[in-house]
């Protein structure tokens, strides 16, 4: 099961800017997964930028780097114009996201508010506060009725149900000392 990054403001973050490259007005970005990769030439972006405020950004050029994807925007020509955009978190209306084919992928504001529940008793777990990207696996931090965080991971082993229109999921009652431990 996979997890893609979190929507804020009607926004979903597609990568961050990192330093210029060249002399030329191009900047190199990290994708945060591959809606950047995919975006056309004349697509608009939104730039939160580290020193507070945002720029809209118009897609002049795309293409892979050694260590990074390269980006030229319409509105910054040089490298002089690229300073503030140094560390910009670059997003995209949630309306925009591609759907998604794979059954076992899903964005994280699918996730986040879900009821936790515990299978086979159905004994409620929480709600689901936050995602945790993990190199193995992500994790989701559960807040119980108690206020206590549990962690799940976020493996078929683990998650035994999803019910995304009902925004409920069964995990494993097992893993949290249930009858069948």
């Amino acid at each position: 099961m996979r997890v893609r990054p979190e929507p804020t403001d009607g926004h979903v973050v597609i990568g961050e800017l990192g330093r210029p490259h060249g002399v030329v007005g191009e900047v190199r970005a990290y994708p945060t997964g591959p809606t950047l990769r995919g975006l056309a030439t004349g697509a608009t972006l939104h730039a939160r930028l580290r020193a507070g405020g945002s720029r809209q950004l118009t897609l002049q050029s795309a293409r892979e780097g050694h260590d990074a994807l390269i980006l030229r925007f319409d509105q910054a020509a040089t490298r002089e114009a690229l300073a503030d955009l140094v560390g910009a978190v670059l997003e995209i209306p949630t309306a925009l996201l591609p759907s998604i084919e794979d059954p076992d992928e899903f964005y994280v504001r699918d996730l986040i508010g879900c009821s936790v529940v515990l299978a086979p008793s159905g004994r409620p777990l929480g709600t689901v506060e936050q995602v945790h990207g993990g190199a193995a696996n992500d994790s989701l931090a559960v807040r119980g009725e108690d206020d206590t965080v549990v962690l799940v991971p976020f493996t078929h082993d683990a998650i035994v149900g999803f019910d995304v229109s009902r925004r409920q999921m069964a995990v494993r009652e097992d893993l949290f000392g249930g009858a069948d431990a």
